[in-house]
Parts: C-alpha cells; sequence; structure tokens
C-alpha cells in the first residue's frame, strides 16, 4: 500500500511537517484509524484521512486483525508478518536490537535506508 499527504489537508494536521508532499510513501501498518509510515522522524503514525491512497494493494503476507473497540464499532488492522508480536513497535522505539534488525530488514526489502542500525557489537548506531 502507497499513500501520499492530501494537499488539501495537510494544513489541518500538526503532523504533516514531518512528511513532504507529493512524495509517495510505503504504508508500514495500518493501525485502525492511523497509517504508519516512514517519515522523516521514522516510523510514525498518521490520521489515515491525511492521506489520498495511490496503491491501496495489502501484501498477502500481512497479518490483518479485526478488533472490537466497542459493541458498535469494528476497526481493522494489518501489519507485515514480521511486526506481528505484541509491542514490537514499543521494541522498536525503546531501540530492542532485536526489533530493530527485523524492522531494517523489512524497510531495506522496500529500498528504504534505515535510521539506526545494530553493529557487530550489539550497540547502536543512527545513520539518518
Amino acid at each position: 500500500m502507497k499513500v501520499k499527504v492530501d494537499p488539501l489537508k495537510s494544513s489541518e494536521y500538526h503532523q504533516a511537517e514531518d512528511l513532504v508532499e507529493g512524495v509517495e510513501y510505503d504504508v508500514l501498518a495500518i493501525e485502525g484509524d492511523r497509517f504508519r509510515v516512514f517519515s522523516q522522524e521514522g516510523p510514525c503514525r498518521y490520521p489515515k484521512s491525511m492521506f489520498l491512497i495511490t496503491d491501496s494493494s495489502i501484501p498477502e503476507y500481512w497479518v490483518k486483525k479485526s478488533f472490537d473497540d466497542s459493541d458498535e464499532e469494528k476497526w481493522e488492522s494489518a501489519w507485515p508478518v514480521e511486526f506481528d508480536y505484541p509491542g514490537f513497535f514499543e521494541d522498536y522505539f525503546d531501540n530492542k536490537p532485536e526489533a530493530i534488525r527485523i524492522f531494517n530488514a523489512y524497510i531495506e526489502k522496500l529500498g528504504l535506508k534505515p535510521e539506526l542500525i545494530v553493529t557487530e557489537e550489539g550497540k547502536l548506531k543512527r545513520v539518518r
């Protein structure tokens, strides 16, 4: 799935400052009413309403989940199977090496460059 910032709505969101209008972003996860994309700030969540969908295809290997948030509301989430463990992005943002390795391997498949790498010594190094 790919998206671009909707130029008609970007001024409504302060988060749009992290994104570049006209750039097509790979969606890393769908989390309820938000897309997770790899912005200048890393893999951040943004309201779906900020974007125009340019490619709606969801890879077959993504895990798709439905959650009942209340009796009348249901929302969908989907993410790569590699990210399918509780707290994956929390681990990533807590700089846990295994989550960073998993994330980097995934985004490199998309042709993106990681912002953090794990050195041979197991230490983190910022590369962005």
